[in-house]
């Protein structure tokens, strides 16, 4: 990942994935597997993109975690997960399906290439790492309800769109010392796992607002608007420390909250 770019990447992408629906989804997977691309060459590995087929390979989620093998800076801390049923695996699809069905405009952003993995052994209820690109980890919790697998689905696929950004732009500079405790509890966050939650919630509140008003999706979305605004009060204290496009995204996000909330 490199430091601060003199660029903008709203201006070169049309702003964030999932955040703006004018987001250039095949323009930032094609620049992501240009890197991948070089760092496996500079490994010494064969890596070319001669053609779709090379482009598409590039972006498949095994080839994914050999690129990240090459960075020894970044320690792989092993996730307990096992393959998911058949019947578990149908349920994605449908929950992806449903997404698409509330958002048209996120149908690419469903779509990345994903493994699915079932995760244990972590009192999560879903995860996914830097260190596993374009791999999410679903625990049995997450298949209790639709829509809590929806939002488990859209939660991680979220944070996979940003770990793209972050193969090639950091979110927050190299020297940031912080660590932050989010509105759930969740200690030790780093400014660039805040701005990622905040980024979560904001796709969150978004798949709610287009699904049908029930008292539990009205219980749901005042949950998210408070979790929203205790992330943006977090981030508030650690502004300075994020990279250019570390404050695009951070001013995207407050516009948002700023325009839209409805509770307060």
């Amino acid at each position: 990942m490199s430091d601060e770019q003199e660029f903008s990447f709203r201006t070169d992408f049309g702003g964030f994935p999932f955040l703006s629906d004018r987001f250039n989804a095949s323009r930032l997977l094609a620049a992501v597997a240009v890197r991948r691309a070089k760092q496996l060459s500079a490994t010494g590995q064969e890596a070319r993109i001669s053609n779709q087929q090379d482009l598409v390979a590039l972006l498949s989620p095994d080839r994914a975690l050999e690129v990240r093998a090459t960075e020894t800076k970044h320690n792989r801390q092993d996730i307990q997960h096992y393959a998911l049923g058949p019947q578990q695996r149908e349920q994605v699809r449908h929950a992806q399906t449903r997404i698409v069905a509330a958002v048209p405009a996120w149908k690419q952003l469903i779509e990345l290439p994903l493994t699915v993995l079932g995760l244990a052994g972590s009192p999560a209820i879903s995860a996914s790492s830097f260190a596993y690109p374009q791999h999410i980890f679903l625990a049995s919790e997450a298949f209790a309800t639709e829509e809590e697998l929806m939002e488990q689905v859209l939660h991680e696929t979220s944070h996979n769109w940003l770990y793209l950004i972050g193969e090639i732009w950091a979110l927050q500079n190299a020297r940031s010392q912080s660590l932050l405790t989010l509105p759930s509890g969740t200690a030790d966050r780093e400014p660039g796992e805040v701005l990622g939650a905040t980024h979560v919630v904001r796709n969150l509140i978004r798949l709610y607002e287009n699904l049908p008003e029930t008292s539990v999706t009205g219980l749901r979305l005042r949950e998210l608007w408070d979790y929203y605004r205790g992330c943006e009060e977090l981030i508030d204290q650690v502004r300075p420390e994020l990279t250019s496009v570390g404050k695009e995204l951070e001013e995207d996000l407050r516009q948002r909250l700023y325009e839209e909330q409805p509770y307060v």
